[in-house]
């Protein structure tokens, strides 16, 4: 009995033996892949793929493996192919985590994929075009040695056909379960006046829901801010984002701009990689269009302020800027506009300084954008007596070039203090605006070289009603007027009205 409970103490033993000392080999090579990981060659030979999977020439601080948690690639930076120009990307951290325990199911699943303070720094060139790092030339491929042509042989005869092969098992799969961009940055010289253009405190979180290319994505990206030139214009931006494989994708955004909030949502049509159409709605509240003045139109010569509330739909193509049509309704509100040459000269004619700062009772804005030219339905600048209305078009593939039709309404009461009898005459009934009178004239050029035929229709419409009054004295006349007078009338009236378009045509008016 004695020697059985022997015999059973030594296969314990044994076998506790062999399982440790298979737990030791095992222990001792991972210990050594591990240390194999981290060799030079290794290292070398990973940086080598890296390049090659980039396309582009980049350098690398450091590399650290580990066969139980992944690797992490230290200080990446790609250089700029314009010499003496800043890296176009730096990166301080980018870490690969995956799950050694699926690895015995033939799976490779990374837990995260984090880049750690990514940098981007892009510019134009003078035509235009952005400097991007040129593509490595791919390895020469090796032609094998020309086989010699050889005497076909003989067709050998039918012979039962083969067996199907076994089904051969997947191999290994590859997935990620989620990733992370934190703290990235960005700047932009596009040659505009408001560059550089920087992006700051960029954090981009997201996981995967499905595998493969019908997988979904749930991320979301904030923005810390966004600078134009100096000016701050964009703050606190978040986009919850979903993505449908290659199908759709959706966004919610919230931001604040200039002071105020957007709200709002983006779709776009993923199935067709070449056209990738798009749509978004947004709602602006509050937004302080002295900022937005101050950025993009530095040299305006008016002071406009106060509060932007609106909407704006826009829907187009990616990568085809033509294709763009967008519709808004904006109004300003608690605002002012001064510095108008058109307002100084009515408060001067009507000896009114208050006019030269114009406080909006009622602002708004109605415009369609097709391609690169912008239309203005509507524009409508309500103060005490005085109403500002234009329309026309804004063409952006001309330098923003203008031309617009501009009415200056003023309240019948304040048409009747003008003391200049022939200004006076030269605004008519408004039918837009009941009580008022109107004088309209256009606006043409871009915004750096305005043109404007103010001082020609106002002394136009001026000159015409006083001739008419010198030449036919129809204010003298009481008694009431035949068909047959007033027939000569007009036809008076009309001759005076041609001649003085002729005169103004001889000056080039």
């Amino acid at each position: 009995m004695k020697k059985k409970k022997s015999v059973g103490r030594k296969m314990v033993i044994a076998a506790a033996v062999l399982v440790l000392a298979v737990i030791g080999l095992v222990a001792a090579g991972l210990i050594y892949l591990n240390h194999y990981l981290n060799t030079e060659g290794f290292r070398t030979r990973l940086e080598d793929e890296i390049r090659q999977r980039a396309g582009v020439e980049l350098t690398v601080g450091d590399i650290s493996a580990s066969i139980f948690t992944g690797f992490t690639v230290r200080e990446l930076s790609v250089a700029s192919p314009a010499e003496g120009d800043p890296p176009l990307f730096q990166a301080a951290e980018i870490v690969l985590k995956y799950n050694l325990s699926h690895l015995l199911a033939r799976k490779v699943t990374v837990d995260r994929v984090e880049i750690v303070s990514p940098r981007i720094r892009l510019r134009t060139d003078a035509e235009g075009e952005w400097v991007l790092p040129v593509e490595m030339d791919p390895e020469p491929e090796v032609k094998p040695p020309p086989v010699p042509e050889r005497e076909p042989e003989p067709v050998p005869p039918e012979r039962e056909p083969k067996p199907a092969p076994p089904a051969v098992e997947p191999g290994w799969e590859i997935a990620v379960d989620s990733f992370r961009i934190a703290d990235g940055s960005a700047e932009f010289f596009t040659g505009e006046d408001y560059d550089p253009v920087e992006i700051s405190g960029l954090n981009l979180s997201g996981r995967f829901l499905g595998r493969g290319d019908a997988s979904e994505i749930e991320a979301l990206l904030e923005i810390a801010s966004v600078d134009f030139g100096g000016e701050r214009i964009v703050e606190r931006f978040r986009a919850d984002l979903v993505l449908k494989g290659m199908e759709s994708l959706t966004a919610d955004l919230r931001s604040g701009l200039a002071g105020g909030r957007v709200t709002g949502g983006l779709s776009a049509d993923l199935e067709d990689p070449d056209t990738i159409p798009y749509q978004t709605g947004l709602n602006l509240e509050e937004v302080d269009i002295v900022p937005l003045v101050r950025t993009f139109a530095p040299d305006l010569e008016m002071e406009v302020t106060g509060g932007v509330f609106g909407h704006l739909q826009a829907v187009g193509v990616a990568d085809d800027p033509d294709s763009l049509r967008a519709r808004g309704n904006l109004e300003i509100r608690e605002g002012t506009l001064s510095g108008n040459p058109v307002q100084d000269l009515i408060a001067g004619l009507l000896r009114d300084e208050e006019l030269k700062k114009i406080e909006f009772e009622q602002t708004e804005a109605v415009f369609n954008l097709s391609g690169r030219l912008a239309t203005l339905e509507r524009l409508i600048v309500h103060s005490r007596k005085t109403i500002l209305a234009a329309s026309g078009t804004v063409d952006l593939e001309r330098d923003s070039e203008l031309d617009l039709l501009v009415g200056v309404n003023l309240h019948q009461d304040l048409v009747g203090e003008i003391r200049v009898r022939e200004l006076r005459d030269a605004f008519q009934p408004s039918e837009d605006f009941p009580g008022y009178r109107v004088f309209d004239f256009k606006v043409w050029g871009t915004p750096d070289d305005l043109r404007n035929d103010f001082a020609q229709r106002l002394i136009r419409r001026g000159a015409v009603p006083r001739l008419k009054e010198e030449l036919l004295g129809r204010d003298r006349e009481d008694e009431p007027e035949s068909d047959r007078r007033r027939e000569k009338r007009e036809k008076q009236e009309g001759t005076i009205e041609e001649g003085v378009d002729r005169i103004f045509r001889l000056f080039g008016q």
